[in-house]
């Protein structure tokens, strides 16, 4: 409990500014790059989000791959990537027991596969079910995983994540801390970072 408890504790030294909740993570969502985001004309065409999705996952996938290198982490694939060729697949790609060729593959199949780029059925799911269905509140359309083992490992990550100049931590979940029920989340112990 100790260790958690001063993981936990180091978190906030980590991030550069205040963490914001859930809904003004998209208002500072693009700040990070002057000119990139105009807040008064939001993103409200799912087709455009995903676009935009595909350039951001490969810049990810880039920093992603240098921090888990820094921190001695391994890449896994996101846990709602899309499955393999089962009808819940959607057909967004064409796959062959459970692998997908990337000459089947249009671009954004691929990234989903990876994990790095959010499904559009839960893209669709979370605009309907929490924001009234607007797709201008969707957020962490790209992410990476970064698995390790122990602790101090885990801070490790999460400092390398912060000390990286080119991303902004915006929000921070942080399961590791001693208020954290474990019965709420079967368990799952774990940082979720929210970058821009």
């Amino acid at each position: 409990a100790g260790v958690l408890t001063a993981v936990a504790a180091a978190l906030p030294a980590l991030v550069r500014r205040p963490v914001r909740g859930s809904d003004a993570v998209a208002e500072v969502y693009g700040r990070g790059l002057p000119g990139t985001c105009d807040e008064s004309r939001p993103v409200r065409c799912l087709n455009r989000l995903y676009s935009q999705a595909m350039l951001v996952a490969e810049l990810l996938r880039g920093r992603s791959a240098a921090w888990a290198a820094e921190a001695g982490a391994r890449l896994e694939p996101a846990l709602d990537a899309v499955p393999g060729p089962d009808s819940s697949s959607g057909g967004h790609c064409g796959s062959e027991g459970g692998s997908l060729k990337r000459s089947e593959a249009s671009g954004l199949a691929e990234w989903i596969r990876l994990g790095l780029v959010k499904s559009p059925q839960r893209s669709v799911e979370k605009a309907l079910v929490c924001y009234e269905g607007d797709v201008s509140r969707v957020v962490d359309m790209c992410r990476v995983r970064l698995v390790v083992d122990g602790l101090a490992a885990a801070l490790a990550a999460v400092s390398a994540v912060a000390a990286d100049g080119g991303v902004q931590i915006v929000r921070v979940k942080n399961s590791l801390r001693s208020q954290h029920r474990p019965a709420l989340t079967a368990g799952f112990r774990g940082v979720v970072l929210n970058v821009c």
